[in-house]
């Protein structure tokens, strides 16, 4: 083979190699430039990361203030609510109008029925006296119940209640009654007549007793009163001396009385003002009181 012919071969395997180091270099380059960097790859990632975490932080701060939105929206409708109910309250009750509880002095009945009566005697500051009658058969006389707007409490040994001043009648409720023939019930007497008016009092004896300061009474005078009268018709004989009562009830039902002016304090009381019939009338009405509590 001739030197020329080696040259040629020798020109022709550089200029493969030539070629085939460009094209490397090349692949190498546009590999380099297609493939990101590991350091790129970890930045973004840390990119995406924290955008991730701001989102999520976005989305809690939004449900935290849609929380907080519908907390105001129920704060509200609570009160609205209380308001309106607060109105309805308001336009439910009734208007109450305080009477004159001297309009209703008198006898009352139920309508229909004569197998009740009630009678308002007298009217005096805060109380007022009275007696019911039942089925002819049973009473309880002259009983002070204390007013209170439009009602008046009762309570002694025998019986308690209240009475409630309405429009045109009188509802009586007994809580308790320990009298034969009067019932724990509620009764409204709705029929007033007026009966015989002196002022603003009922004209109705002025005294249980009218003779005990001056007469000895038997048995037979107390045989048909009431426990309540026996013992109003033992301290009429105090009460005829001037003396108070530490008692409000009967206190009250002596000061509705016209002949009565309370003078004495009970601690100022001496029963030295009484003479010996009045004493010895005490001891025996006292004496009959505790036969018929037992």
């Amino acid at each position: 083979m001739s030197r020329v012919t080696e040259s040629k071969h020798i020109n022709t395997i550089l200029m493969i190699i030539i070629i085939i180091s460009v094209v490397v270099i090349i692949v190498s380059a546009l590999f380099f430039l297609i493939l990101p960097s590991p350091n790129y790859s970890a930045k973004k990632t840390e990119t995406q990361d924290i955008e991730y975490v701001q989102t999520d932080n976005e989305n809690d701060v939004l449900d935290i203030q849609e929380a907080e939105n519908k907390n105001e929206n129920v704060q509200e409708d609570i009160e609205s609510f209380n308001q309106e109910s607060v109105k309805e309250d308001v336009q439910e009750q009734p208007e109450i109008i305080v009477r004159d509880i001297n309009e209703y002095i008198g006898y009352w009945g139920i309508s229909g029925s004569q197998e009740e009566e009630l009678t308002i005697h007298s009217v005096s500051g805060d109380s007022v006296v009275f007696s019911i009658w039942y089925y002819r058969l049973a009473s309880v006389d002259y009983v002070t119940a204390l007013i209170d707007g439009n009602k008046a409490s009762f309570s002694n040994d025998e019986i308690s209640g209240e009475l409630t001043f309405g429009e045109e009648a009188i509802t009586v409720d007994i809580f308790k009654s320990d009298v034969a023939y009067i019932p724990e019930d509620s009764q409204i007497f709705n029929d007033h007549r007026t009966g015989s008016v002196s002022g603003t009092k009922l004209e109705m004896p002025q005294y249980i007793l009218p003779n005990s300061s001056n007469e000895l009474i038997t048995t037979n005078d107390l045989f048909l009163l009431s426990a309540e009268e026996l013992r109003i018709a033992r301290n009429e004989i105090f009460a005829r001396h001037g003396r108070k009562f530490s008692d409000q009830a009967l206190q009250a039902y002596f000061d509705s009385q016209e002949w009565y002016t309370g003078i004495y304090e009970p601690n100022q009381f001496s029963e030295d003002m009484l003479n010996d019939i009045e004493k010895q009338n005490i001891q025996i009405i006292k004496e009959f009181e505790s036969k018929v509590n037992n």
